[in-house]
């Protein structure tokens, strides 16, 4: 599969979201602040939250920690987990929706999920993630073989709580093509072509 956002990953047996694309869609650098988190992670901890902690204090004195998490806390589908904060004044009450809160990230670099990060970097929620920009997931849609959109959709986010999970208890992948994949149905060695549905 030719997608630099969404591939099919063949060691992991999955669709997979490539974190660094995903980002650069739905979240806008803040080149300034970044700017400042160089100079921060040299006199303190680089952790998103030690960072947010001292820019809350220093930099945007009206600003607090809104929230932290980690996206290997819950089903992921990204290459890399996720570490963030998120910053934002302290009358915000939902910061999903505000344009001055600031997002912490730092990319997980493999091996224990309790360390090995990369750089913290600030990012500013564009219009298009609306605070969600973690909260995606992958689906998997189906066409018949004549390219005839299926009706079946147990498969997709919202239907099924781990969609992908049940796609490939359900059907076996036989070739990986450029956009999507053939796969066959266990139970009656129907084909289709599957291909896959990220939503936020």
């Amino acid at each position: 599969m030719k997608n630099e956002l969404v591939f099919y990953n063949k060691e992991w047996e999955c669709f997979t979201i490539n974190t660094e694309k995903w980002l650069e869609e739905v979240l806008e650098e803040d080149k300034y602040i970044n700017g400042l988190i160089e100079d921060l992670e040299n006199e303190h901890d680089g952790w998103s939250h030690c960072i947010g902690e001292v820019l809350c204090e220093y930099v945007f004195k009206n600003y607090e920690i809104k929230g932290r998490d980690n996206t290997y806390n819950y089903s992921s589908d990204f290459t890399s987990d996720i570490n963030f904060t998120v910053i934002a004044p302290e009358e915000c009450d939902d910061w999903y929706y505000s344009d001055s809160a600031i997002v912490l990230l730092e990319l997980h670099q493999g091996g224990d999920i309790r360390g090995n990060y990369g750089s913290c970097k600030a990012y500013r929620l564009s219009s298009q993630s609306e605070g969600a920009f973690l909260d995606v997931h992958c689906g998997v849609c189906l066409e018949t073989l004549d390219g005839e959109q299926t009706d079946i959709d147990n498969y997709q986010v919202g239907y099924s709580r781990e969609p992908q999970h049940d796609f490939f208890n359900d059907f076996t992948v036989l070739e990986v093509l450029e956009d999507k994949l053939l796969v066959e149905r266990k139970d009656d060695k129907e084909r289709f072509y599957a291909y896959p549905d990220v939503r936020i």
